[in-house]
C-alpha cells in the first residue's frame, strides 16, 4: 500500500504544464458501482487539476516483450492516448525501423485490453496444467484446441469489455488486443500460474509455488470478476455475458476447481439432438 501511494503521489510533486506522460504499466480500477476506469486515469486524478488538463497522457499497447525490445527485434506497438497531437509527437520520436509506431485515440478501449488480456493469458496456460492433471503430459498430442477455443472467447470478451467502458471494438481485433493477448499467452508468469491451476491446485498454493511473485492476470481478474458481480446486479450486463472471465474468477477469487463452462461460450452452444 505504501509503495502504492508513493506512485500515485509523485506526479504532485513533479508534473509541469507540457509535460507527457506515458504509461506502460497495465491496469484497471473498479468503482464500487462496478464502473471499470483505466489506469492513466486512475493516475491522473492524483495531479493537481490545473495541471492534470496541461498535460498530454499517452500509453504504449501492444506485444512488446521487454528483451526483444532490447535485442532490437521487429515489435509493432501501439501509442494511445485523447489528443491526437501528443501521441503523433511521442510515435515519431521513437519510431525505428526496427520498433514500429501506430496511433490510436481510443485510450479506453486500448487500455482495458492490455488490462483483460492478461487473464486471458491465465486462462489460456490452464490447458498444459489440464493435460498433466489428466496423466497425459507425456503425450504425443497437446492441448491446442483448448488454448484455442480460450483465446477466442477472450478475444470476444475483449471486444465486450471495450465497448461496455464507451471504446472502439475493432480495438480488440488488432494490436492492443489479440495481438498482444498471443504474445501474452506464448509464456511468463501468467501463464505458469495457470498451468498450475490447471493441474489441481489452488491459485494460493499455486502462487506459493511460484515464490509468490506480482500476478497481473491475477490481480485484474479479481478486479473485473467483483465488477462483473455488480454490473450484473445493475442490468448493465447479462448473466451470461462474459462466461470465461466469470469463471476465471471463480478460479483464481473464490478458489474453486477449473471447471471450464465450454457451452456457454461463444453465446451459448446448441443444445444436442435428443437421440431417435
Amino acid at each position: 500500500m505504501a509503495r502504492q501511494a508513493a506512485l500515485v503521489s509523485l506526479p504532485r510533486r513533479t508534473l509541469r504544464p507540457g509535460q507527457l506522460v506515458v504509461a506502460v504499466t497495465k491496469g484497471v480500477r473498479a468503482e464500487e458501482s462496478g464502473d471499470l476506469r483505466i489506469l492513466p486515469d486512475v493516475l491522473a486524478e492524483a495531479v493537481a487539476a490545473d495541471v492534470r488538463e496541461q498535460v498530454g497522457w499517452a500509453a504504449i499497447i501492444g506485444p512488446a516483450i521487454a528483451g526483444e525490445v532490447a535485442a532490437r527485434r521487429e515489435t509493432c506497438v501501439v501509442f494511445c492516448g485523447r489528443d491526437e497531437t501528443v501521441i503523433d509527437r511521442l510515435a515519431e520520436a521513437f519510431r525505428t525501423d526496427w520498433y514500429h509506431v501506430w496511433t490510436s485515440t481510443d485510450f479506453v478501449g486500448a487500455e482495458i485490453c492490455a488490462a483483460a488480456k492478461n487473464c486471458y493469458a491465465l486462462g489460456i496456460g490452464l490447458a498444459e496444467g489440464e493435460l498433466e492433471r489428466r496423466g497425459e503430459a507425456a503425450g504425443r498430442d497437446r492441448a491446442h484446441n483448448y488454448e484455442a477455443a480460450l483465446f477466442a472467447q477472450g478475444a470476444g470478451e475483449m471486444r465486450q469489455w471495450a465497448s461496455l467502458v464507451g471504446g472502439d471494438t475493432e480495438t480488440a481485433l488488432w494490436l492492443p488486443g489479440v495481438g498482444d493477448l498471443y504474445v501474452t499467452s506464448t509464456g511468463g508468469r501468467n501463464v505458469r500460474v495457470g498451468r498450475l491451476l490447471g493441474s489441481g491446485l489452488g491459485f494460493a498454493v499455486a502462487a506459493e509455488r511460484l515464490g509468490n511473485p506480482t500476478l497481473e492476470g491475477a490481480s485484474a481478474i479479481v478486479v473485473f470478476g467483483e465488477a462483473l458481480g455488480k454490473l450484473t446486479e445493475r442490468g448493465v450486463v447479462g448473466p451470461d455475458d462474459f462466461p470465461l472471465m466469470r469463471h476465471l474468477y471463480e478460479v483464481i477469487g473464490q478458489e474453486r476447481p477449473v471447471n471450464m463452462p465450454w457451452s456457454r461460450f461463444f453465446g451459448g452452444e446448441p443444445a444436442r439432438a435428443a437421440s431417435v
